[in-house]
């Protein structure tokens, strides 16, 4: 009998589901629509798998002031500077302060990353592992914390829009672009992001320590549409996770597209851009070069009105993207 019951608990214990869950942290703290829609893809999905997952993400959406920098250097500069302010009111908030100063223990915490070094100390407040991730591709602004190889020979800056195969001019502009970004951070954003750590954290601890205690990069990219870079081991690729199954069209947009015999070319300036802002004589340029193209076109139109526009193009204030794509 002892032996029946003995062979009955090995059973149910081999019956039984084994779990590993972890406590994950996720921080998100720059106020644009594109950064939380990955960030929340990526929490939502560690939390369908198991995990147990908090997120603390910005509120306000961003003015399209980046529009109004030309100029790469500027960019840089300009972008370090919007990033630094929403940290701050990040870390400033009532509930972040409280969470601070709670007994909350995590094992993970993954910042994303826009020059705001500041909320990487989440890590090291709760003594958890430090995860990176990228809106975009291997850049300066994730590369030099693990110690990954980026020369601006063969790298182009993430500012710059250079091809891969650059001449020699672009390589001396490149390199200026770098330096002006390594300076910014050296000179000014580290200083900066330090201070915040020191105000808003308890135990406070040195950006140095902070910026290098990096366990993981997940990157937002793939081989087939990045430039080739050296990735050391603990960056990783996972470009697309965010997409899901396209979803049934509505009927109007579904009749659109299937009566575009020539295909569709579909138009959007992103979450952060609206196409309505553009100058008048940079969406007359587009709205010519779209009446002169056999395809459709379906554009993302923020207005009720676009003036002057051509038959072949159709508006939207909002269109579903994925699924459009997904077709």
């Amino acid at each position: 009998m002892a032996a029946a019951n003995s062979c009955l608990i090995f059973c149910l214990i081999f019956l039984t589901n084994s779990s590993d869950s972890a406590k994950i942290l996720g921080v998100f703290p720059t106020a644009a629509p594109s950064h939380y829609i990955l960030g929340n893809a990526l929490l939502r999905g560690l939390a369908e798998a198991g995990h147990n997952v908090t997120m603390i993400k910005a509120i306000k959406k961003i003015d399209p002031f980046m529009a109004e920098y030309k100029s790469p250097m500027l960019s840089v500069v300009m972008g370090s500077l919007f990033s630094t302010a929403y940290t701050e009111k990040t870390l400033n908030h009532t509930e972040v302060q409280k969470l601070v100063r709670s007994n909350e223990k995590f094992d993970v915490v993954i910042a994303g990353q826009f020059a705001n070094d500041a909320v990487k100390a989440f890590a090291a407040h709760f003594d958890a592992h430090l995860i990176i991730f990228s809106s975009v591709y291997a850049n300066s602004m994730i590369n030099h914390l693990v110690g990954n190889p980026s020369l601006p020979s063969f790298a182009p800056e993430i500012m710059s829009n250079f091809p891969p195969r650059m001449s020699f001019f672009q390589r001396l502009y490149n390199t200026i672009i770098k330096f002006i970004f390594y300076m910014t951070h050296v000179i000014w954003v580290y200083p900066i992001q330090n201070g915040l750590i020191k105000k808003y954290f308890p135990q406070p601890v040195e950006i140095d320590e902070v910026l290098y205690n990096v366990s993981l990069i997940l990157l937002n990219s793939h081989p087939s549409i990045s430039s080739p870079q050296p990735y050391v081991p603990c960056m990783i690729d996972i470009g697309g996770f965010h997409i899901k199954p396209p979803k049934k069209l509505p009927a109007d947009l579904q009749s659109f597209l299937d009566n575009a015999t020539e295909g569709v070319i579909y138009f959007s300036m992103g979450s952060n851009i609206k196409s309505k802002d553009l100058p008048l004589e940079k969406r007359n340029a587009i709205l010519k070069a779209f009446s002169n193209l056999k395809e459709k076109v379906l554009w993302k139109w923020e207005d009720d009105v676009l003036p002057d526009q051509s038959p072949n193009v159709r508006l939207g204030k909002w269109l579903p993207q994925q699924d459009i794509l997904g077709r």
